[in-house]
């Protein structure tokens, strides 16, 4: 996202996207566009000058942030200002760099280490999904086996059910239960 189109055409060549594990999804001249493209696409990676007419990249970095708080976004900009780059890091930018020094390999270290970032982050997410499906598939079983250890008087502190209970998303409320267990010889002769 930048609102030169020569720092746009540029990017575009100046680096072997393919080779650091990314690809151009799309180019945008100001931060409105780019919020409108970004929520499109939902990319991993946003690079964004700061200065640009319509919405600067504070601002959309924000918003996408609000949107998406998981997007990395690197910065590359004119600016040394030292408040531009404490607003980057209260965003959460992955990097902020200068475009008057800007070499090619610092861009690579960046987009190198950002992607490690995000395979790592995607690793975890994929962890955690894979478990929260093991966990939902053995739910019922789970719940049947606090049971019968109630019933065992495996528990004989509220505060350790409950413990047990929270873990599968169910509380006690401050409600006091009564567990019931008839054993019935008979139950056919009852009507």
């Amino acid at each position: 996202v930048d609102d030169d189109i020569n720092v746009l055409e540029g990017m575009k060549s100046y680096i072997n996207w393919k080779k650091y594990g990314f690809e151009i999804a799309a180019a945008a001249a100001d931060g409105r566009e780019a919020l409108e493209k970004a929520l499109d696409i939902i990319p991993d990676l946003v690079i964004t000058d700061i200065t640009m007419p319509v919405m600067d990249g504070l601002e959309l970095t924000q918003k996408l942030k609000e949107c998406v708080p998981d997007i990395t976004v690197l910065f590359i900009t004119c600016h040394e200002d030292f408040e531009y780059a404490k607003q980057a890091v209260k965003l959460n930018a992955s990097d902020y760099l200068v475009k008057e020094t800007l070499t090619r390999e610092e861009l690579c270290s960046a987009l190198a280490r950002i992607r490690n970032e995000i395979s790592l982050r995607r690793n975890q997410s994929e962890k955690e999904t894979m478990m929260l499906l093991e966990l939902n598939k053995n739910r019922s079983l789970i719940e049947q086996s606090i049971v019968k250890d109630l019933i065992r008087g495996r528990y004989t502190d509220v505060n350790e059910l409950n413990k047990s209970l929270m873990i599968y998303g169910h509380a006690l409320t401050k409600q006091r239960y009564v567990l019931s267990i008839l054993n019935l010889d008979n139950y056919h002769s009852l009507t």
